[in-house]
């Protein structure tokens, strides 16, 4: 969620066309107490559907997916710069890319994790508040708002965060000569974006300990793309 909102001000203080992000957010988000209507109705969120996702990008709005889906909430404080795996790493956005003959634009973030960090996960609460895949993530937070899950996000830890953006993808020069509407193909495109997305996410974490002026004379780091090929 504080990606979510960082990705915004990002956009709208650096992108030269100051664009804003729509995010497809899971079902049912809309019903929650405060960030619910926040998100929905101030910060550009939409109702989580295939259908909603292909309008906006038909509309020529910037779409922004969540591959880990519910994944990436239940993250343990320890795995918190790494992706999930890739038999929980969704293709969706790859097909809806296809059909919408869209490019795709990697960006990586580390630091968010730490404002709510997840210490383990329980099955018990996950049940009772209704989560994705009965998993309750408990946090320092959930001690201090009777586990409440919308709660436990209003009270982040400070933290410095980075988010890394990378070059835009074409889905159809990922998958090469093979049929790009086949599992195979999303597959092998899937995967190389897993791994780009990973090296973002390496790189923000190296950003996280520069200040602003060493991070715009850009000499700390090397680019992802340049760790990826070289």
């Amino acid at each position: 969620m504080y990606d979510f909102f960082s990705l915004q001000v990002a956009l709208r203080r650096f992108h030269p066309a100051r664009r804003w992000v729509r995010a497809p957010l899971h079902i049912g988000t809309e019903k929650a107490l405060f960030f619910g209507h926040l998100m929905i109705q101030y910060a550009g969120g939409v109702v989580g559907h295939r259908r909603n996702a292909r309008y906006l990008l038909d509309k020529g709005e910037l779409v922004m997916t969540y591959p880990e889906g519910g994944n990436s909430t239940g993250k343990r404080f320890r795995d918190r710069d790494v992706l999930c795996d890739l038999q929980h790493f969704g293709s969706g956005w790859a097909r809806l890319a296809l059909e919408a003959d869209v490019p795709v634009i990697p960006v990586g973030s580390s630091g968010f994790e730490s404002a709510v960090p997840t210490l383990f996960r329980s099955t018990t609460l996950g049940r009772y508040w209704g989560m994705d895949n009965d998993l309750y993530p408990v946090s320092p937070q959930s001690f201090l708002t009777a586990t409440m899950p919308t709660l436990a996000w209003t009270l982040p830890f400070p933290t410095r965060c980075a988010l890394s953006f990378g070059e835009p993808l074409d889905i159809k020069s990922l998958v090469g000569d093979a049929d790009p509407k086949t599992e195979e193909a999303i597959g092998s495109a899937t995967a190389k974006v897993h791994s780009i997305i990973q090296a973002h996410i390496e790189n923000a974490r190296v950003l996280r300990k520069y200040d602003q002026e060493t991070i715009t004379s850009n000499e700390c780091h090397p680019a992802p793309s340049e760790r990826l090929t070289g």
